[in-house]
């Protein structure tokens, strides 16, 4: 069990370096562990709830269990071998999937409830968009900033050789797509699902260093982008290939526009002489593992979501925005535990390795160092404690305070100092969940 938590720990870095050193890294694959991962994530989150509102045990075996296939399935190489292998990571994957959706329900993402265009025009109360009969958009228009937010066509597929400087290049592999927009009713925010069918046999023959994107051009004068990487917001180099968590945004001091990826890690940023940004989203970076998918057809789904905002990101919030989009169960867990601080967001809640207890993992989101108030309601007279990866004890935390440097994680152990287990306790009935 400690060996399955100390990779646990490091899961999370190979998500970021896969984008340099593994040959699949954006493919049907890294789509489908995605959503594995952020499902299992809340499977642990429904399952800790349920212990602590409804007195059910919690399954630790079962999610140990589905965090070693996730583990199990990580390529620690690259090459012709791990490429030949997809249909024997996407069955470790797939048994993760079905574990995690036994306790957590079905988490996929899917698009929020609003008006949604395949062709012609839509608009709420902060944005009118414009959708060509191929899916691609020509035209997002902010009310609030009044302004045109594309330079060129949003929502295209580009095709080119990795020796290109620019992804300028229309794709001619063979593919077709069902597009689909929606704008969000509760959030300014706009929904892109793309659901591609590709046949297999078009990548053979292509140089292997081949790129598919999907590109977003956005008209952001004298703007500056922003990624989140693994564990910090960060700037991005241009004209080349960058490691994604999550959402990258371009921004000028005035205004921005922010990208969420759901299903990619690796994006492009190209910037020409006007100052505007392309984010190039990818689909596949390298043609011979997309060749080696399948010998027929096969379809990707690949899905982004779209905000703007005056101002900065750390103004908006965006981290957490993000979050609250791509982890929307998280809001609820944050019902009975969360700070004080927007900054601060919960990442992991489960039961401590000894069954006597939970731990919480908070995340200081936009670089500041921030005091925050520890609120929850998990358990009377709780106490709380500091804790290593390890769950070592560290210190006692008073007054629920509790202090985060830049970027940092902090984990804590909440308890009321009795000794239970919470994986064989017995169901009992209490209001909450």
């Amino acid at each position: 069990m400690r060996r399955v938590e100390k990779l646990k720990n490091i899961l999370s870095i190979f998500f970021a370096v896969s984008a340099f050193f593994s040959s699949a890294l954006s493919c049907p694959v890294t789509s489908e562990k995605l959503e594995a991962r952020r499902l299992l994530v809340e499977a642990e989150q429904k399952a800790a709830l349920k212990t602590a509102l409804k007195g059910e045990a919690y399954p630790m075996e079962d999610l140990q269990e589905a965090w070693k296939f996730l583990i199990s399935e990580e390529p620690l190489s690259c090459g012709k071998k791990e490429s030949a292998s997809f249909e024997e990571r996407r069955d470790l994957i797939k048994k993760a999937m079905a574990i995690s959706t036994r306790i957590a329900g079905n988490g996929r993402i899917e698009l929020a409830k609003g008006k949604s265009v395949v062709v012609s025009n839509a608009e709420n109360k902060w944005y009118k968009i414009s959708v060509e009969e191929n899916g691609e958009i020509f035209s997002i228009y902010d009310k609030e900033l009044k302004r045109e937010l594309l330079k060129d066509v949003a929502n295209r597929f580009l095709f080119v050789d990795g020796k290109s400087k620019t992804a300028q290049k229309k794709s001619t592999v063979a593919c077709k797509r069902n597009v689909v927009v929606k704008l969000d009713d509760k959030k300014k925010l706009i929904h892109v699902e793309n659901k591609i069918r590709f046949n297999a046999n078009s990548f053979n023959g292509m140089s292997r260093r081949c790129y598919g994107y999907i590109s977003f051009p956005f008209d952001i004068p004298k703007g500056k982008a922003f990624v989140q990487a693994s564990s910090s917001v960060e700037t991005p180099a241009t004209n080349a290939s960058v490691r994604v968590r999550d959402w990258s945004a371009v921004e000028n001091g005035e205004f921005g526009v922010a990208l969420i990826q759901i299903d990619s890690l690796l994006s492009r940023f190209d910037v020409n002489e006007e100052f505007f940004y392309s984010i190039n989203s990818c689909v596949f970076n390298d043609c011979y593992c997309m060749s080696k998918i399948d010998k027929t057809d096969f379809d990707m789904v690949f899905r982004y979501a779209i905000t703007s905002y005056q101002g900065s990101w750390r103004d908006n919030h965006i981290p957490s925005f993000v979050e609250d989009v791509i982890n929307p169960f998280t809001k609820e867990v944050e019902k009975f535990v969360k700070t004080s601080a927007p900054n601060i967001r919960l990442s992991t809640l489960k039961a401590s390795k000894d069954g006597n207890g939970y731990i919480v993992k908070f995340v200081e989101t936009e670089g500041r160092p921030t005091k925050a108030k520890l609120l929850h309601s998990l358990l009377e007279s709780a106490l709380v404690s500091l804790v290593d990866a390890e769950e070592k004890h560290i210190k006692d935390i008073e007054d629920d305070e509790i202090s985060f440097k830049a970027y940092e994680t902090v984990t804590l152990l909440l308890h009321n100092g009795k000794r239970v287990n919470l994986t064989s306790r017995a169901a009992k009935t209490k209001e909450g969940m």
